[in-house]
């Protein structure tokens, strides 16, 4: 069951926005959690209490938004923080906290809709697991936290942070099953996570954990295309 953290220092505006996600459809069996203020979500963060969506009201007394933002990404970097605000001027300051997204309260029912319908296909990749045979046996490993997988001498090495895998898979088929997933082949032997990347100089890109991976030169306008077009739809 995914879990739906609402903090806003007006009742009326935590109503508001439960009613708009409920409108979507797609979180019928979804589990509410209420907040009216920043100090009161870090407390429940504080407890053990973890959430997949957090909405966020910027200007709250006490300890506002960004603040609580920072401090839920300290604990829990998969989830996913939207921004709920009046205040536009504060949208750059909400992503040092990796924030998914900044939306105005008075947005069009269109914009609103295409960001939560965004977030909840990020909530669905993030739980999503494969299943990878190594030497060791089966290995489930969630999809979210690969970072890219490597082709070298008839082994596929996939690198997550802390973890590497080797299987016999062929990287044909390993790029079919994570295309749909926002992974995009950028080498004749690299398979790259797009949300993982940090930057791109060159035919150099930097994920987020500094690992870095070479991008062909032929395919180098091709890459960037599609990095282009997965922002897109993610923004």
């Amino acid at each position: 069951m995914i879990r739906i953290a609402i903090c806003d220092d007006v009742t009326a505006e935590q109503e508001r926005m439960k009613s708009l996600l409920v409108q979507t459809s797609l979180f019928d069996s979804a589990e509410f959690a209420f907040f009216k203020n920043g100090n009161d979500i870090i407390g429940s963060y504080d407890k053990g209490e973890r959430y997949d969506l957090v909405f966020l009201d910027v200007d709250m007394p006490e300890v506002n938004g960004i603040e609580a933002g920072k401090h839920i990404n300290s604990i829990d970097e998969k989830a996913i923080l939207i921004f709920i605000t009046n205040c536009p001027q504060y949208a750059v300051d909400a992503f040092d906290c990796n924030a998914f997204h900044y939306l105005l309260k008075d947005s069009s029912p269109e914009k609103f809709r295409l960001v939560i319908t965004n977030a909840y296909e990020s909530y669905k990749r993030r739980h999503r697991t494969i299943i990878l045979s190594t030497k060791e046996g089966q290995v489930t490993v969630n999809v979210d936290d690969v970072y890219y997988v490597e082709c070298c001498r008839k082994h596929l090495y996939f690198y997550t942070e802390n973890e590497k895998y080797v299987t016999s898979d062929t990287l044909s088929q390993v790029c079919d099953m994570l295309s749909p997933l926002g992974f995009y082949r950028v080498h004749q032997g690299y398979i790259v996570n797009f949300e993982k990347v940090a930057s791109v100089s060159g035919t150099e890109i930097t994920l987020q954990n500094r690992m870095k991976v070479s991008m062909s030169v032929r395919k180098k306008q091709e890459v960037l295309k599609a990095y282009s077009n997965y922002v897109s739809r993610m923004i």
